[in-house]
């Protein structure tokens, strides 16, 4: 989802420059089909290199 949108300034003929900013619920990065980083915000799922960081406390709380 945009959260933020900075057009910044722009000039005929020349190259414009656009800053903006996002959120998302759920995000992915694979190598060679290893999971890398995975953050599943409405799951609290939560994998860097592989060990899901936040399994434990999905378990405390019952989920």
């Amino acid at each position: 989802m945009l959260k933020e949108l900075d057009p910044g300034s722009w000039k005929p003929g020349e190259g414009g420059e656009l800053k903006g900013g996002v959120s998302c619920e759920y995000y992915k990065l694979t190598h060679d089909s290893r999971v890398i980083h995975e953050i599943d915000v409405p799951n609290m799922v939560r994998v860097i290199d592989g060990v899901d960081q936040l399994e434990q406390t999905r378990v405390n709380l019952g989920l």
